[in-house]
């Protein structure tokens, strides 16, 4: 799929020639399906962009409170490094504006910011998840292993700060 036009449309900035920014489309699934229904992926300077099958939804799970990324553009808001101390991820380096609720009740109870903790990552780190379930209180994440990898290796140009795009699958496939 290639950005140019959705990110000019929305007045977004393309990454800079030899940059990567991370880009999301949230289908209109209902959020609590618990399904891996949403595309999560790189978008390049030329606005190409790779994709791969991931949720922008929380997973069914058993947290006190759970969180959902508003779509928009958030610059500079993800470095790379460590989700939760364990491995290699995008991490939320900057405000990205979520609603919050509680798990099951439907979104949104009440908007907040986040500085933390919604990350950009994958789910088990072998098997093939059907179900989002504790892979995700909010983050975004990305369902195969093997192709967060690849996303991790395509990301790999020195940049220090990636931006996120995150859509509305609907909204951006008619931008007009």
């Amino acid at each position: 799929m290639n950005f140019k036009e959705i990110y000019e449309h929305y007045g977004y900035p393309l990454p800079a020639d030899g940059e990567v920014g991370i880009v999301a489309l949230r289908s209109s699934a209902p959020a609590d399906s618990n399904a891996f229904d949403d595309f999560i992926g790189l978008v390049f300077h030329d606005g190409k962009s790779v994709l791969f099958r991931g949720t922008t939804d929380p997973g069914r799970n058993n947290y006190d409170k759970v969180a959902r990324a508003e779509p928009g553009f958030y610059d500079r808001a993800y470095v790379i490094g460590m989700h939760r101390g364990k491995y290699t991820a995008f991490v939320n380096h900057g405000w990205t504006p979520v609603d919050f609720t509680r798990p099951g009740s439907g979104f949104p109870d009440t908007v907040g910011q986040s500085y933390i903790g919604i990350n950009v990552h994958r789910a088990h780190a072998t098997e093939l998840r059907v179900e989002v379930n504790g892979y995700s209180a909010g983050c975004l994440v990305v369902q195969d292993s093997k192709d967060f990898a690849r996303m991790l290796l395509l990301a790999q140009t020195g940049q220090e700060f990636y931006d996120l795009a995150l859509f509305d699958l609907d909204a951006a496939l008619e931008p007009g």
